[in-house]
């Protein structure tokens, strides 16, 4: 029966990961596809560049929720331990390839930040410090994001957490940075020709 239940919170927890945020906002607000604006991906910092600071906060909270409801969940319906870690996995795999919107959808740093909330809630919020200053201070996302995935995974090991939380979360990240260097390769590629550096930094 626990592994029946486990299997049906992972279901939900893809299924929640799947739905898509960032492309329901913009088609409510100006009936677009964000697929098809900006960057085309389906995060937060696209809804920014659409709709504004509140669009992207929005979107922000709704993604990070996704990634804690789906760890928290299998501890809330009494699933086995081990779901909650399989869930971090099927929650930020149905926001990078959700069956909503035929499998392409956003590269799961937020979900995954949900995920390190639930799972270590001090270490996700010390890590989330360097975002913060590379986002306010240096203007720069992507390597704010960068740190703070490197510096949650080294708390992990250094604060003496579980091999199955340390090990899922080092998983997670390579995940999110797996997809985003699939996504972007071309792009860096190109850029690194024509020495556009600045295009490869501030990339989404």
């Amino acid at each position: 029966m626990e592994i029946w239940l486990g299997v049906l919170v992972l279901l939900v927890g893809y299924l929640l990961g799947s739905a898509p945020s960032a492309y329901i906002l913009v088609r409510l607000v100006n009936g677009a596809d964000i697929r098809a604006l900006g960057t085309g991906n389906v995060g937060a910092l696209n809804t920014y560049q659409q709709l504004g600071v509140a669009g992207a906060v929005a979107v922000l909270i709704a993604d990070v929720s996704k990634g804690a409801v789906a760890v928290l969940l299998p501890d809330w319906v009494g699933a086995p331990t081990w779901a909650s870690y399989a869930s971090a996995f099927a929650v930020v795999a149905g926001h990078t390839w959700p069956i909503f919107l035929r499998f392409r959808g956003g590269k799961g740093a937020a979900t995954a930040l949900g995920v390190g909330l639930a799972l270590a809630p001090p270490l996700a919020t010390i890590a989330l410090i360097p975002v913060a200053i590379g986002t306010l201070v240096l203007r720069n996302v992507v390597i704010g994001v960068a740190i703070g995935f490197l510096l949650f995974n080294v708390l992990t090991v250094a604060t003496g957490e579980s091999w199955a939380l340390a090990g899922t979360c080092l998983a997670v990240t390579l995940m999110v940075v797996a997809n985003y260097l699939t996504r972007t390769l071309r792009e860096m590629l190109s850029a690194v020709r024509q020495r556009k550096w600045h295009s490869i930094l501030y990339r989404e």
